[in-house]
């Protein structure tokens, strides 16, 4: 079985807490992965990243302005 890596356990974690009023969108094309996350009662309303990876998109995720 593989195992999840840090960064798949922190966003189920947020999806665990939050249920609903979220909203996560996972790309990945060429291979070049983009995530996406807004959730509004985090400190910025979203954050977006962007690597080579789904573990380095999800460390690369900054605050947007939404």
């Amino acid at each position: 079985m593989i195992e999840p890596t840090e960064q798949e356990l922190q966003m189920i974690e947020i999806i665990r807490e939050q249920k609903s009023n979220f909203r996560l969108v996972i790309g990945s094309q060429d291979g070049a992965w983009e995530v996406a996350l807004s959730v509004p009662s985090f400190k910025s309303d979203a954050a977006t990243g962007g690597g080579r990876s789904f573990s380095d998109a999800w460390d690369d995720m900054a605050p947007t302005h939404v």
